[in-house]
């Protein structure tokens, strides 16, 4: 007989059990999911990228009014380009000038400098030949006697 006991006890509880779960299952048919974490999440993730979508189109706008007349960099590149163009101006009045120059008198200068530097590499040669004379006198013996 106890056996039989413990049985009925066992079905009893297992039929609160599932009475317990019909009556959670009853409960939940009415609970409407409306959004979850990751929805939420996304939600905000959207809301931001249009903000900031808002925000370049909102600055695009108000910039097509804006007139620039200039900046540092326009003012330097400005200044480089007139160089360019002076020093290429005072090349070509150079080689206009120069049109003229009379070649022989280049020439006449070359020849003097070619005989200043003969001269000067005589002159070395001298120089180095009264070194090697003077490596047989002995200093020492010629000023103390």
């Amino acid at each position: 007989m106890a056996d039989w006991m413990f049985y009925m006890k066992k079905n009893k509880e297992k039929e609160a059990v599932k009475a317990k779960e019909r009556e959670e299952k009853e409960k939940l048919k009415d609970v409407l999911i409306t959004g979850t974490a990751e929805t939420e999440i996304r939600k905000a993730q959207f809301e931001r990228e249009k903000n900031w979508a808002a925000t370049g189109r909102e600055t695009k706008s108000s910039l097509k009014d804006v007139l620039i007349t200039g900046t540092a960099e326009t003012e330097i590149r400005k200044a480089q380009f007139e160089r360019e163009k002076n020093w290429a101006a005072t090349g070509r009045e150079t080689k206009s000038s120069l049109k003229d120059v009379n070649m022989a008198t280049a020439v006449i200068e070359t020849e003097i400098r070619k005989e200043q530097h003969k001269r000067e590499q005589e002159w070395k040669q001298t120089s180095r030949e009264t070194i090697k004379k003077n490596e047989d006198v002995n200093m020492a013996k010629a000023a103390f006697g």
